[in-house]
């Protein structure tokens, strides 16, 4: 019995290892995502950031869609990451940890872009909450635009 609880617990816990969780350092984090999102893996992309920005993630994705049902395979972030880490240079920089929180300086093509970490179940995980309130502010004006033009075409 003891046995087959030990092999229990190591399951689980190789379990927890896969795609980005248990990562020992944003860099690692970072590192697996990019791996992923040059594989095609949008499911182990979307493991590596916070579960806040998964949930705003596939929220916009959404009401992308929503805005332009013809158009929302175009507004698929993951999709788009994927893209372009299979076609662009990514250099990964220094880390900055403090306590929970951290910032990695990551170059893409010679663009450089700080991008925040928090710790999460364990593991370093990315969070973009702070850019992705700006795009559904973005997105929740524009759908109020639409809405706007339409009761005016139906005068």
């Amino acid at each position: 019995m003891h046995r087959i609880g030990v092999v229990v617990v190591v399951a689980a816990m190789a379990a927890a290892l896969v795609g980005c969780g248990g990562s020992g350092s944003p860099k690692v984090t970072y590192e697996r995502m990019w791996k992923a999102a040059e594989a095609g893996d949008r499911d182990a992309v979307l493991a590596c950031f916070t579960s806040d920005s998964r949930a705003k993630i596939l929220e916009l994705e959404k009401m992308a869609a929503e805005l332009a049902p013809d158009k929302a395979g175009d507004a698929k972030p993951v999709d788009k990451l994927m893209a372009q880490a299979r076609n662009s240079i990514c250099e990964i920089g220094e880390q900055k940890i403090r306590g929970d929180h951290a910032t990695l300086l990551v170059t893409i093509d010679g663009k450089p872009k700080p991008t925040q970490f928090l710790k999460e179940g364990g593991g370093w995980k990315i969070d973009i909450r702070a850019d992705l309130d700006k795009v559904s502010r973005l997105l929740e004006g524009l759908k109020k635009l639409k809405e706007a033009a339409e009761r005016f075409k139906k005068r």
